[in-house]
């Protein structure tokens, strides 16, 4: 990767962020929590990933939430992109099992999170520790577009 640079936990760009997250600072500033920027001088590209722990029961909720795939589907990260990430953390049952769970609310939630993708995501042909990487297609509040978001899962117990 000597063309790209990492960055973690980058801020979100006060411009991006809807008037109502304007507001907050320091440590409630919202940020992604894992960015990719080529160090190409133009077109500079970029991709997000928001990252959530796969650990108890509310963890499906706030994976496809306004703190989780919410804030691609409503502009404030991936403002300019038309691709970003999802990542799992799984520290309880197993990959396969949150990867389920979440497919079958995405389904059961398909209007509130702007699914377009039918079933709600495909294998790719991409792999994360062995796991098959999804891929869904949504659309994006605030006349953006659509976005493509990559689902990885990585199973902390196994590492």
């Amino acid at each position: 990767m000597p063309f790209y640079g990492v960055h973690n936990e980058k801020p979100v760009q006060q411009s991006n962020r809807p008037k109502k997250d304007r507001d907050r600072e320091g440590k409630k500033r919202r940020a992604i929590d894992l960015s990719f920027v080529s160090s190409e001088a133009a077109p500079r590209l970029r991709f997000s990933f928001e990252a959530k722990r796969m650990y108890h029961g509310g963890s499906v909720g706030a994976y496809l939430g306004n703190e989780g795939l919410g804030c691609f589907i409503g502009g404030e990260y991936g403002f300019n992109e038309s691709a970003a990430g999802m990542l799992g953390y799984v520290q309880n049952r197993t990959a396969e099992e949150w990867s389920e769970r979440i497919k079958v609310k995405m389904e059961s939630k398909r209007e509130a999170i702007l699914l377009l993708s039918d079933p709600a995501w495909i294998n790719t042909e991409l792999f994360v520790l062995g796991m098959k990487v999804k891929r869904s297609l949504h659309d994006r509040r605030r006349n953006l577009g659509m976005i493509t978001i990559y689902h990885s899962f990585l199973d902390l117990r196994e590492i």
